[in-house]
């Protein structure tokens, strides 16, 4: 009997304890936004209430004689339904909890994913458009480039062929000059030897009127008898001034002709 009230007593503590962890649990299972930190840590404060009072219990029903026993097994049976109920409810709870936030989270990876993804194809994108850039800037640089290697080149090209035509004009200046002043030089040639030639005639002509003065101051002081051998000798005179005319009209004659073919063969 002292062990039955003593059972008793502890079964009433533990009832209690029971009781108001059943109570604490009911409370946070009826919010509309619970915290499930906080209602997972009292569910596992009922648990441990409902078996200690399940053990209790237990002790308390191998004392009871079989006219109390079945009274006190119909409430240790109504405490144990009661416990289970509330302890599923507080299950679906965390689990429906449980899965709110792992598919929250699965959503937040498969964003953050998503996120990286498009940066990454943003960025891969700018890369593309920056070479895109990169290499149409390079192409434009060396088309320019090319340009004004064509326009130096062709600047060159008219620059060099504004000195070979320079260089032409001049060497055709030169070479007219030149052709001038081969004519002049020959036209002072040709003037110079008909001057030569003139003067040659005169200087012939002046010593044939010598001679024929000399001939004649002779022909006086030579006495009456020897005018034969005078006459002869004004012949032979004569004869030799007559060779000398013939000879000095040859030379004048080759000296034309000599005149003529160098103006002919002179380049114009």
């Amino acid at each position: 009997m002292a062990n039955l009230e003593a059972l008793k007593k502890s079964q009433k503590v533990d009832r209690a304890a029971f009781t108001k962890a059943q109570n604490k649990l009911t409370e946070l299972i009826t919010l509309e936004s619970v915290d499930i930190t906080k209602l997972e840590l009292e569910l596992n404060v009922f648990k441990s209430k409902t078996e200690r009072l399940e053990i209790t219990h237990s002790s308390v029903l191998e004392l009871h004689s079989d006219s109390e026993y079945n009274t006190e097994f119909e409430v240790v049976q109504d405490i144990c339904d009661r416990a289970i109920r509330i302890e599923t409810r507080a299950r679906k709870i965390l689990n429906r909890q449980h899965n709110l936030i792992n598919e929250l989270i699965l959503t937040t990876r498969e964003a953050s994913t998503s996120e990286t993804t498009r940066e990454a194809s943003t960025s891969e994108t700018t890369r593309e458009a920056s070479t895109s850039e990169n290499t149409r800037e390079a192409s434009t640089s060396e088309n320019t480039r090319e340009a004004s290697t064509s326009e130096n080149t062709r600047e060159a090209s008219t620059s060099e062929n504004t000195r070979e035509a320079s260089t032409s004009e001049n060497t055709r200046e030169a070479s007219t000059s030149e052709n001038t002043r081969e004519a002049s030089t020959s036209e002072n040639t040709r003037e110079a030897s008909t001057s030569e030639n003139t003067r040659e005639a005169s200087t012939s002509e002046n010593t044939r009127e010598a001679s024929t003065s000399e001939n004649t101051r002779e022909a006086i002081k030579t006495s009456e008898n020897t005018r034969e051998a005078s006459t002869s000798e004004n012949t032979r005179e004569a004869s030799t001034s007559a060779s000398i005319n013939r000879k000095c009209h040859t030379w004048s004659i080759n000296w034309l002709n000599m005149s003529d073919q160098m103006e002919l063969e002179m380049p114009s």
